[in-house]
């Protein structure tokens, strides 16, 4: 678990950030068109960065599946208890879109750049 510690760190950041309720959310003074998503992509990309660091000596095809379907679930998981249990929030499939998109750009990039 320990050699884990910044994945599950970050995996926890992201489930706090995602069950505030939407009332409590500050609003930015800019508008940016999807915010929403951009944020969503942020979070996935790098938590893709780190899994893959705390992995690098091991990358392999089943990584990047593991590392797709942690996104899928942990995404997909979200946006249910928010549609469903979260006041003033609700799910959103491109939400889901949004964070699949930021773990595959963190895979490409790892690849490309950081390996």
């Amino acid at each position: 678990m320990r050699k884990y510690s910044k994945s599950i760190l970050c995996s926890i950041f992201i489930i706090i950030l995602c069950f505030v309720p939407g009332d409590e959310l500050p609003q930015p003074d800019l508008e940016i068109l999807y915010l929403d998503k951009i944020v969503h992509f942020c979070f996935y990309f790098v938590l893709a960065l780190i899994i893959q660091y705390e992995i690098k000596n091991k990358i392999r095809l089943r990584n990047y599946l593991f590392i797709f379907i942690y996104a899928l679930v942990l995404g997909g998981c979200i946006e249910l208890i928010q549609e469903n249990l979260i006041v003033e929030r609700g799910g959103d499939f491109f939400d889901l879109i949004a964070d699949l998109s930021g773990a595959i750009f963190g895979f490409i990039v790892f690849k490309l750049f950081l390996r």
